[in-house]
């Protein structure tokens, strides 16, 4: 299970935990930098993402992916690049294409997310205050106090 930016495993995936625990073996890890995940962020985030879940992927076996946002986009990168580690993908709150009469929205929504230190400065803070709480440095570039 693959969360997305500034997420946990347990948030959004809650309901399918309590459905599909007794069903499947569930590997529910945060992702760097989030949550309780004791690997550091990288500047070179996704890359780096990515070589950290092939590795485990590697040690756990060939798996499905259930992945939100972020989490979706790294399952994609993962089945295009490493498709012999997938059975299978779940993707939500991904779009693979963006039709023509929503490019305006996601471009605003692209340069919101862009200038995330100015638009979510209160999630920001909070997410920021919970990572060095547990012990871990968020990104430099959100470092906004």
């Amino acid at each position: 299970m693959l969360h997305g930016f500034m997420g946990t495993t347990q948030s959004p995936f809650s309901n399918q935990i309590s459905y599909l625990e007794g069903r499947y073996e569930l590997i529910k890890m945060d992702l760097p930098g989030h949550g309780d995940s004791t690997i550091e962020p990288s500047e070179n985030y996704i890359e780096d993402t990515l070589e950290y879940l092939y590795t485990r992927m590697k040690e756990e076996g060939e798996s499905y992916i259930l992945g939100l946002s972020l989490g979706a986009s790294l399952a994609i990168h993962i089945t295009l690049r490493k498709p012999e580690l997938v059975k299978g993908i779940v993707l939500t709150g991904y779009s693979p294409f963006i039709p023509e009469e929503l490019k305006d929205i996601m471009e605003k929504q692209n340069e919101y997310f862009l200038n995330i230190e100015k638009t979510m400065q209160k999630s920001l803070i909070i997410f920021i205050n919970y990572t060095e709480k547990n012990g871990r440095k968020p990104l430099e570039k959100y470092s906004i106090r």
